[in-house]
């Protein structure tokens, strides 16, 4: 999706996230929202990215390192920054804490606590593309059904067409819905087959 960045209507105040001795301190370089954590080194530069990569969690704890590690191989952290939008109960904050520490994408993190998940999944990733700082948002769940490489085929598409929007479907074309459901999901999603439609 392309964005313009600018003013939001919900900032919100989530000021108990930068006393936190857990996930790390919020520097104010980098930030312009002070709700937004940033998580390494290269999110504290002000460089401006292209795409912004929103990825809604909820209890991913143990997908997020994988996740990080696929994003970096598949994306130029040059280019791109990574914008998680967290509604967890478990860990996934600390565990995206340690494993942004070593990558070299820019990633930051919306905490969002229980009284601000209204609306779920789909305000959640409005709050993301809110605050994504990138010319362009690229949505992608964190549960590793959503193959990296795939994503940055469909971003690359986005960026050099003149389009507005880009989905992948598992139900067009030579897509399949292999690994939705049951046990094994994380296992199976990555073969399944993706297409790219573009809408102009």
């Amino acid at each position: 999706m392309r964005t313009n960045p600018g003013p939001w209507a919900d900032q919100g105040d989530y000021s108990e996230w930068h006393d936190s001795n857990i996930l790390l301190t919020n520097p104010p370089l980098a930030s312009d929202d002070p709700s937004v954590l940033v998580l390494n080194e290269a999110a504290r530069r002000a460089a401006p990215r292209r795409l912004s990569i929103v990825i809604p969690t909820r209890n991913e704890e143990l997908n997020v390192g994988p996740l990080l590690e696929q994003l970096a191989s598949a994306f130029d952290p040059a280019d791109t920054e990574l914008l998680v939008v967290d509604d967890s109960d478990d860990e996934t904050p600390e565990a995206l804490a340690e494993s942004a520490a070593g990558s070299t994408l820019a990633v930051r993190l919306l905490r969002r606590p229980p009284g601000a998940r209204k609306g779920g999944l789909s305000s959640a990733v409005m709050a993301g593309a809110q605050r994504a700082r990138g010319e362009w948002v690229l949505v992608m769940d964190a549960d590793l059904q959503h193959p990296p490489e795939t994503a940055a085929g469909l971003a690359k598409v986005a960026m050099g067409h003149d389009v507005d929007i880009v989905i992948g479907t598992r139900y067009a074309g030579g897509g399949s819905s292999v690994g939705l459901a049951g046990a094994g999901k994380g296992e199976a999603a990555p073969r399944a087959g993706w297409r790219r439609s573009a809408i102009r």
